[in-house]
């Protein structure tokens, strides 16, 4: 149709599309056999896993957030990039994008001189910096059940009116 309307000689477009398309998935071939060929095996990660979890930001594209769940570690990028990372080599995890259309991809650590994540490279769009690492809310104090039970119960306050129950779970004092 495109060739009678613009009275173009007949080209057989399926083939010089498929031509195209083969190029490219050749060349993707070939370049992920280079990157196989370039890992270096028997390495681990500098630090252990929850280490590399964490909030990353840039100033152009915002937050990605890096979290251990069951072992393993999992990228989220926005609303359409969620990857799950395993070990490649030294300090770089591959990517596999839940979306099977973006593919497989890299992210690279980088550690600083004082031995904690400083940033993240998630490869073919930006280098990510690392954010303050939140606030430790662990107990201070380590308690027997017995000891957290007689704390349980109800507590209220009149002004500005506000009810709190307190409740033994798992060894720790939750409010509810």
């Amino acid at each position: 149709v495109f060739d009678w309307y613009t009275k173009s000689p007949q080209k057989d477009w399926s083939a010089e599309l498929y031509k195209s398309i083969k190029g490219l998935e050749d060349a993707q071939k070939a370049a992920e056999k280079k990157k196989e060929e370039a890992r270096v095996t028997g390495t681990s990660p500098s630090l252990a896993l929850e280490k590399y979890a964490g909030t990353y930001k840039d100033d152009m594209y915002g937050e990605a957030k890096i979290v251990l769940t069951g072992g393993k570690l999992v990228a989220t990028y926005g609303s359409a990039f969620t990857g799950d990372l395993e070990h490649w080599h030294y300090n770089t995890f591959r990517t596999t994008w839940r979306d099977r259309g973006i593919g497989k991809g890299f992210i690279t650590f980088t550690i600083n001189d004082d031995g904690k994540v400083g940033e993240m490279k998630i490869e073919n769009l930006t280098t990510f910096k690392r954010g303050p690492d939140p606030a430790d809310m662990s107990a201070g104090i380590k308690m027997s059940e017995d000891a957290l039970a007689r704390f349980a119960g109800k507590y209220a306050m009149t002004a500005p009116p506000i009810e709190v129950s307190l409740e033994v779970i798992g060894g720790q004092l939750k409010a509810m």
